[in-house]
């Protein structure tokens, strides 16, 4: 299978798009990472050519096969409802590294944010979670995602806390704006922007991934949490 095309949403959330300045868009910010910048742990390395990483902790989609079992191209058509969500197969929580010195940098030129956003390791990710495992036929996918929370601690203090439903582009949306400007294809990840409290980290920090609600709590249990190491510099 190829290499999957890992796409990223910013300024998802209204008070992260204010903790940094910024304004809402008419239509998602997107960019995109290398596949090579996907991690799953736990020792995490922190870039030489920035001083400033920081974490943005994200909800993260895996996209599988179209409706009825349909191998997913760039040619399919797109659902013109919330049956799009059916695409997904499987989430995780990560989290999108940023370097946030370059990207202040970048912005100020007016470049791209590719070495800002997709340096090694840039993409961390938990286990990929099934969606069919977790879901019941009493709950639509689209109940079922704008029930999920999570968190990130990071050196055992809360610093994120994410509720989907809060989320400016639900990720019934963001499947549908890719695949028409991009068009999405079996195993693409879909990071969806993170809430308010992004912060900076450091050599020997420990972060501290979760989902807290959403999920039944016998899954809750068996998930548990994601653990990230930044190694020592």
């Amino acid at each position: 299978m190829p290499a999957p095309t890992v796409y990223a949403i910013g300024r998802n959330y209204t008070e992260h798009i204010a903790e940094l300045g910024n304004v809402p868009d008419e239509l998602p910010v997107v960019f995109i990472k290398p596949s090579a910048a996907l991690h799953r742990g736990p020792a995490l390395s922190l870039p030489a050519f920035s001083s400033q990483i920081h974490y943005e902790a994200e909800l993260v989609l895996r996209v599988g096969l179209a409706q009825h079992g349909a191998v997913l191209s760039p040619t399919t058509l797109c659902p013109e409802d919330e049956t799009i969500l059916s695409w997904v197969s499987h989430m995780a929580l990560g989290l999108d590294l940023t370097a946030r010195d370059v990207q202040e940098k970048a912005k100020q030129k007016g470049h791209p944010w590719a070495v800002a956003k997709g340096f090694r390791q840039s993409a961390c990710v938990s286990s990929f979670l099934p969606i069919g495992h977790l879901t019941n036929i009493e709950s639509s996918l689209s109940s079922f995602f704008a029930q999920l929370e999570f968190a990130l601690d990071v050196n055992g203090i809360q610093r994120q806390y994410g509720i989907v439903r809060h989320m400016l582009y639900p990720p019934s949306f963001l499947l549908s704006y890719l695949h028409r400007v991009f068009g999405l294809c079996e195993g693409d990840i879909i990071f969806t922007g993170t809430p308010s409290g992004v912060g900076p980290i450091q050599p020997n920090d420990a972060l501290v991934l979760k989902f807290t609600a959403g999920l039944p709590q016998s899954a809750l249990e068996k998930i548990g949490a994601v653990f990230f190491m930044v190694e020592p510099s």
